[in-house]
């Protein structure tokens, strides 16, 4: 089936091929407008190509959004009214994921997926939306702080945060409950889908995901711990994941025809490649910092 979706900025036309959504979008109004979505791939295929580089990590900025998008999606929705990634139902978009997470590894030492995750759920769930904006760079104050207040001290001071100067390039009319700055055209609020019910299941669905990580990382870290039991622990992080896709025949429930769904690859346990590069090496170095945070979320709730 297809539907056209009318929208005032972009125009889309959403395909449902074998059960799964499938948009296709232009926007042709101008020439800016119709280089937008060719910048975007461009912006963040090299972004990839330099984090695969500086970390030795092969499509980690790519691997990490798949990790990241499937917690927001799919394990969100059991403990929140609106999942965090879903426009269309007052979530993040797609996009709006993309630019959160590539304003993380550019402020913090991320090498593994399951520390991007765990950097995106203690960094986001708390943030101050209604003072800052989130740009590919870092947070900006929406409104340009006085000098020697809280909000300029955090500007090129603290992780996740831009340097000094810089501000919010949105128009006032662009400001909605969740503000994100679009990478390509400073004057478009990515975040705008996000209702204000959405921004408070949001705060709750990467709180929980912050919490429950931080939990398998304290047990993780324990003496005595091997990396099978600490993958194991990993793995009650994200049950309907594994419901969905975890099986080894590749098999998924969520086609109609499943003669596509067949597994064509060798069939191995598919965390079986952590052991390969084991988290708990490159988580160890952001735990304090996180389980910290949680520890000020548990205080002021």
């Amino acid at each position: 089936s297809t539907t056209f979706i009318n929208a005032k900025e972009v125009k889309v036309l959403r395909c449902i091929v074998n059960n799964i959504a499938v948009d296709m979008s232009a926007e042709w109004s101008d020439i800016s407008s119709a280089i937008d979505p060719v910048a975007t791939v461009v912006l963040f295929e090299r972004l990839d190509e330099e984090i695969s580089e500086r970390t030795g990590q092969k499509n980690l900025f790519k691997r990490s959004l798949i990790l990241i998008k499937a917690f927001c999606r799919i394990e969100t929705k059991a403990f929140s009214s609106v999942p965090v990634l879903g426009s269309q139902e007052g979530g993040l978009c797609t996009y709006a994921i993309m630019t959160m997470t590539a304003l993380l590894f550019q402020h913090y030492p991320i090498n593994h997926p399951l520390q991007a995750l765990v950097v995106f759920c203690g960094f986001f769930a708390p943030f101050n939306w209604g003072r800052f904006c989130v740009t590919i760079d870092g947070a900006v104050p929406i409104r340009p702080p006085s000098p020697g207040s809280v909000d300029a001290g955090l500007q090129g001071q603290e992780p996740g945060f831009a340097a000094a100067g810089q501000t919010c390039e949105l128009s006032p009319n662009a400001i909605r409950a969740c503000n994100i700055q679009d990478p390509v055209n400073p004057n478009r609020n990515i975040g705008k889908s996000v209702s204000s019910a959405g921004l408070k299941a949001m705060r709750d669905g990467l709180s929980h995901g912050h919490r429950c990580l931080s939990a398998v990382l304290r047990q993780a870290m324990q003496g005595g711990t091997n990396i099978s039991s600490a993958i194991n622990m990993f793995d009650r992080v994200f049950p309907r994941c594994w419901q969905l896709y975890g099986t080894q025949s590749g098999f998924r429930n969520d086609l109609l025809s499943f003669r596509t769904s067949g597994w064509r690859g060798r069939p191995s346990a598919p965390l079986k490649s952590l052991t390969a590069h084991p988290p708990l090496a490159a988580l160890q170095a952001i735990v304090a910092l996180h389980l910290k945070k949680v520890k000020e979320m548990n205080d002021t709730s």
